[in-house]
């Protein structure tokens, strides 16, 4: 799997301290968080970059993170329609 930009995951790890900036599931800090950055060459341990909906922020690798929704842009959105359209469903 790979997360892209845009993606909104949750951190399930559980390698870090649970914290506000590490607000892993199942604690009194969890919430969901958006990826905001992938940059492998900054940072090849941790190249994905969340920012949570708690207002922190941190790095993470892709194991550390579970992906809760896919974000839909507006060339998937499209795809999407056109698809519909030429199957009759719209």
């Amino acid at each position: 799997m790979k997360l892209k930009i845009g993606d909104r995951v949750i951190y399930i790890s559980g390698e870090y301290k649970a914290e506000e900036n590490n607000p892993l599931v199942d604690t009194e800090y969890f919430c969901k968080g958006t990826i905001t950055d992938y940059d492998e060459d900054r940072n090849m341990i941790c190249p994905y970059r969340v920012d949570w909906d708690n207002g922190n922020v941190n790095s993470y690798r892709e194991e550390d993170l579970q992906l809760v929704d896919v974000k839909l842009t507006k060339e998937k959105l499209n795809n999407i329609i056109l698809n519909n359209i030429n199957n009759n469903l719209i």
